[in-house]
């Protein structure tokens, strides 16, 4: 039981920078590139699961899900940064 609670913590501060990276790049994509959303939440939902499986069996497995989702996290914030300062006013 204490390593799901340790999980779900953790979810829940990804879940956090999920919601503010898809909001904002629901807004700052292009029309034709909105179909990346759907590819970016199906990799958010397998990243944390491959991160639970991979705290349940070892605590180093944990690495791949949770670099699948902060590498994906990162590049969303990076463009939706360069996005917000590229915009004209």
């Amino acid at each position: 039981m204490d390593v799901d609670l340790r999980v779900l913590a953790n979810t829940h501060e990804q879940l956090i920078v999920f919601i503010v990276n898809t909001m904002a790049l629901a807004v700052l994509l292009p029309f034709a590139y909105l179909k990346l959303l759907p590819i970016y939440s199906g990799t958010f939902v397998f990243g944390r699961l491959l991160f639970w499986v991979g705290y349940r069996y070892h605590v180093l497995l944990r690495a791949p899900g949770f670099a699948l989702n902060i590498f994906t996290a990162l590049a969303a914030l990076i463009y939706s940064s360069i996005a917000l300062l590229r915009r004209p006013t």
